[in-house]
């Protein structure tokens, strides 16, 4: 039996980690229903996954020039799933304060996104407002950039640069192929929703690192619908120097969690 004298100190260190727990729990579901969702929309999509990058849909129709003032008409992810998710709350990981994903200040492609996908609380005129869009549409997730068919991939090299995301039928090994995982916020509550593991590590983006939420690591959902909790490897070296990107995605890749599409061993 504890010590009454004990159980202060005991309650101090172990209630908010189990706090925490419950939320990674909470974060692991959120990321099922993502990935449940992309598997219904590609179903009905011919194989084909959604918009994930900023590239996908900031630019003029049949052109490579990308831009924050352009709009091609193709919705990213987060609006583009909610038919089969059919909540704006899973995207948003209970220990993230910011959630600020799909918040980007003077973004007129943004705002068409949310405009056109129907967003509750979307007005004209909204990127001018970063706080406004973070609370029309809260995402803490990002998702794997080189799913979009306009990024260098080992199946899109050199890369088309065709709009949109990849077929499923193209990747390798889907139960591997991360689709989103726990993204932070960078200067002025800036996330994206879209990230490579391990990105910016080296310099001062906090994006990746500010997503380790979840005791040290991150939830993950993956391309053949299945989400889990992952511990994340260690971002700096013993003398204290920060890793790079490819030394982050590298280890990634090693506990069987890949960016690329077309990989198909667990060798770096």
């Amino acid at each position: 039996m504890l010590s009454w004298l004990f159980w202060p100190r005991f309650c101090f260190l172990f209630l908010p980690k189990a706090r925490e727990n419950a939320r990674r729990i909470s974060c692991v579901s959120n990321q099922k229903q993502i990935g449940l969702g992309l598997i219904q929309y590609a179903q009905d999509y011919d194989d084909a996954l959604p918009a994930v990058t900023w590239g996908d849909s900031c630019r003029n129709n049949g052109s490579p020039s990308r831009s924050d003032s352009k709009y091609d008409g193709l919705m990213s992810f987060p609006i583009t799933l909610q038919p089969y998710i059919k909540s704006y709350q899973v995207l948003v990981c209970p220990s993230d304060d910011i959630a600020g994903g799909f918040a980007k200040t003077g973004s007129y492609c943004y705002e068409q996104q949310l405009l056109q996908g129907q967003v509750p609380g979307a007005y004209v005129g909204i990127s001018s407002n970063n706080d406004a869009m973070r609370q029309v549409l809260p995402l803490s997730y990002a998702a794997n950039y080189l799913l979009s068919r306009g990024e260098v991939s080992s199946i899109n090299n050199p890369a088309k640069d065709i709009p949109g995301g990849h077929k499923l039928t193209v990747i390798a090994v889907p139960s591997k192929v991360f689709f989103t995982t726990d993204a932070g916020s960078h200067s002025g509550n800036f996330a994206g929703y879209y990230i490579i593991p391990g990105y910016g590590n080296a310099s001062n983006d906090t994006r990746w690192v500010n997503g380790g939420r979840h005791l040290g690591g991150r939830t993950w959902s993956f391309v053949d619908g299945h989400a889990k909790w992952y511990k994340d490897p260690p971002f700096q070296r013993a003398d204290g120097s920060y890793r790079s990107q490819p030394e982050i995605e590298a280890d990634y890749r090693a506990r069987g969690i890949y960016d690329d599409p077309g990989w198909q061993t667990d060798t770096p």
